[in-house]
């Protein structure tokens, strides 16, 4: 992970963008993505949901979690300045 951010820092924009944009290309092609998923599926399921660990619901509270947390922001930010603002 450190070599990555090395690498990335060490990048121009221009370079930092083609580097983004090969990625998401090769990563996000519609014709792969069905199989990356079943194969992603069938580990998790194989890792997680087999051995009876709880480790699937931590995933699922913690996503709702975010969620909740991104959706709900702009207006706990917009409450939080109106009150700073008018000295509440």
């Amino acid at each position: 992970m450190a070599s990555l951010w090395t690498t990335l820092s060490k990048m121009t924009v221009t370079e930092g963008t083609a580097l983004l944009q090969k990625t998401v290309t090769t990563t996000m092609n519609p014709a792969t993505l069905p199989a990356r998923y079943t194969t992603w599926y069938k580990n998790y399921k194989t890792q997680y949901v087999d051995t009876n660990s709880l480790q699937p619901l931590i995933h699922v509270s913690i996503g709702v979690f975010c969620i909740s947390y991104l959706t709900s922001w702009r207006a706990e930010y917009r409450h939080m300045k109106h009150a700073q603002d008018h000295g509440h």
